[in-house]
């Protein structure tokens, strides 16, 4: 069942079944570094349970929000993630994120699924969205620009690093 689909994308529930689709995705210290947890996967049961991980947490939020499989609608294929959930330690802030792996960087899916996420997230009544990007990682702050986000200045909150913050009026 998915959470939204995009022209090209299903973002959906993780499943066990993506566990050999993640890991090597994840298992990449290129897709991980700018990441909030920036080590890479050392072995597909750390990927199982990094999916146990994120599908309680959840769970645990309901009301549309969670941390996803992005996949394309075509063939399935796992291309990465998508995130509208509460900062870590911020419950007043809603998260949107997007993981691209990086054998499907280029293709224009970070933006189309973050604006998916940013369709999801005012449909489920959210007034506002956050999100943060590694200083370095100019893709994603082309992204993040892209979708009208407001590019707030630099925060240390989130993730034990400096972070250029925006936000999203919905």
């Amino acid at each position: 069942m998915s959470v939204f689909t995009t022209e090209r994308l299903v973002v959906r529930a993780w499943s066990d079944d993506d566990v050999d689709a993640a890991y090597p995705i994840y298992s990449q210290r290129e897709m991980v570094r700018y990441l909030g947890n920036p080590v890479p996967h050392d072995s597909p049961e750390t990927t199982r349970a990094w999916i146990e991980r994120v599908n309680k947490r959840g769970d645990d939020l309901g009301a549309g929000l969670g941390f996803w499989a992005a996949t394309l609608a075509d063939d399935g294929t796992l291309v990465g993630a998508a995130l509208c959930a509460p900062f870590p330690n911020d419950d007043s802030r809603i998260e949107i994120g997007w993981h691209v792996g990086p054998a499907y960087q280029g293709f224009g899916y970070a933006t189309e699924f973050a604006r998916g996420i940013v369709e999801h997230a005012t449909a489920i009544g959210l007034p506002i969205v956050y999100a943060v990007v590694n200083t370095e990682n100019t893709p994603s702050l082309n992204v993040a620009r892209k979708i009208g986000m407001t590019h707030l200045g630099q925060t240390d909150r989130y993730y034990d690093r400096t972070l250029e913050f925006f936000e999203l009026p919905l």
